[in-house]
């Protein structure tokens, strides 16, 4: 493979600014800074300049030896992982500062590879692409809005689709309540796999509330056909939208609870519903006593508000996630890699928190197991920034995998070990494409705002869905 040395002071002239007549633009990479200097100026700026760098970087050269690699084109463009080593920076192939979003967008679609999107077997094809390519530009605490494509059902059924795609970041950053990080700066990047796995959403009551929650009547679940979609200008007769809504709802029943149903709430036993203190505790113990069997049929938990919701519902729910996420990363990355998770914040809001929601996960991962799903699994930094005791619980159901805190891996910057792929999350919900427009003000901004995903998550790509497992 062909390697570059790259000296730490190198400048650059950037071939993408604008010139006038009688300037030119300098990047000096030693203090990423520009500096405007007249067209006849250039020459003796140039040549002290240069001077400069070259005894420089002779002093340094033995020191440092920064061997960086360049991104391989075929190895990049291919929506596989397999070449995929995120411990090492490599140098982008273009002349031109690259180091936001804007500056991936302007490069031609064809370059950047499309996603590998793991679906369940529930979903059908169509609402795939109806999901992918039809979310509105920007969802901040927005559901669905009469005149919009995808509607609140539509989003949690989004739960049960992940896109996985290849990008590169321009910095290390990452979000612990606010942004954290700094960019690489001179074209370097870090090589990492990105999963757009959609967290169960309980921002409102619209969307997965209005799913798992317990309510006076029993619901009876019921198959439904999802070839032909209803359009956004149908969705706006609110009797289409009501009868719509009624059969996806139907149809997630169906597939997420062992009897095909949920009662009534005055069928309910008491004994069968905790609150969330309870609830909390019962999952603790399952988890750290790995033999006791998962069966949480019939179980339920009361919120603060004093809403009854599923734990079934939500254990399914996040089997299934798991798995259709897995099953494009373990079998497509086989050098191993290092699976970072963000657990929901405001996508918990009406949970009182992720507590329930990140048990609810560990169990899954336990239970998954026996499906040979983690194979390349090695290890899995957790921001448990609000959630303390997650860490040695997740140990626990996977004794074979070293889980750690997401701090431990970012010590000044990614330290994860050589040869492995990262894997990161982006957070979002299932309404908005906000990876494409949202600046640096949540992980999904960030990640957008930083990396080459938009590129290969953009809603009119040719390819976007060419690659549905």
């Amino acid at each position: 493979m062909e390697k570059l040395v790259i000296s730490p002071i190198t400048p650059c002239i950037s071939s993408d600014l604008p010139v006038s007549d009688n300037k030119i633009q300098v990047i000096d990479l030693r203090r990423d800074s520009s500096i405007e200097v007249l067209q006849e100026e250039r020459s003796w700026y140039q040549m002290i300049l240069d001077a400069l760098t070259w005894i420089v970087s002779l002093f340094k050269f033995w020191e440092t030896k920064e061997e960086i690699e360049q991104v391989k084109l075929e190895n990049f463009q291919s929506p596989t992982f397999q070449n995929i080593d995120s411990s090492q920076l490599k140098k982008l192939p273009f002349e031109c500062k690259i180091s936001k979003r804007k500056d991936f967008l302007k490069i031609e679609d064809g370059f950047f590879p499309p996603p590998m999107i793991g679906k369940s077997d529930f979903v059908s094809k169509e609402m795939v692409v109806h999901l992918m390519r039809n979310k509105k530009d920007e969802a901040l605490g927005v559901k669905y809005v009469k005149g919009d494509h995808i509607t609140n059902m539509e989003g949690v059924i989004h739960t049960f689709v992940t896109p996985v795609c290849r990008v590169v970041l321009t910095g290390d950053y990452r979000w612990a309540g606010k942004v954290m990080g700094m960019a690489f700066g001179n074209n370097l990047v870090r090589e990492v796999i990105l999963s757009a796995a959609i967290h169960p959403d309980f921002e409102k009551d619209s969307v997965m509330m209005a799913l798992v929650k317990i309510t006076e009547d029993e619901i009876v679940g019921e198959e439904m056909q999802q070839n032909e979609i209803p359009s956004a200008e149908e969705k706006k007769e609110d009797n289409v939208l009501q009868e719509y809504e009624t059969k996806l709802k139907k149809h997630l029943i169906y597939h997420l609870t062992h009897d095909h149903q949920l009662p009534a709430l005055s069928k309910i036993a008491p004994d069968q519903i905790m609150d969330s203190v309870g609830a909390k505790a019962f999952l603790d113990d399952l988890l750290q006593n790995p033999e006791k069997e998962v069966r949480l049929e019939k179980k339920f938990v009361k919120i603060k508000e004093g809403t009854v919701i599923s734990l079934e519902m939500l254990y399914n729910t996040y089997c299934h996630q798991i798995r259709n996420e897995f099953k494009v990363l373990d079998s497509n990355t086989p050098q191993g890699y290092i699976y970072t998770i963000n657990p929901p914040s405001i996508f918990a809001k009406k949970l009182e928190g992720p507590a329930l929601l990140n048990r609810l996960q560990a169990l899954s991962f336990r239970a998954l197991k026996s499906e040979n799903l983690f194979t390349h699994l090695k290890e899995i930094g957790y921001a448990d920034y609000k959630d303390k005791e997650i860490v040695p619980l997740l140990q626990k159901s996977l004794p074979d995998v070293k889980v750690t805190s997401l701090d431990a891996l970012y010590e000044e910057g990614y330290k994860g070990s050589e040869g492995y792929a990262l894997v990161i999350h982006n957070n979002s919900d299932g309404f908005g494409q906000n990876v494409e427009s949202e600046g640096p003000t949540s992980l999904d901004g960030v990640i957008g705002s930083f990396s080459s995903a938009a590129s290969s998550l953009k809603r009119q790509k040719k390819d976007l869905v060419d690659n549905i497992l």
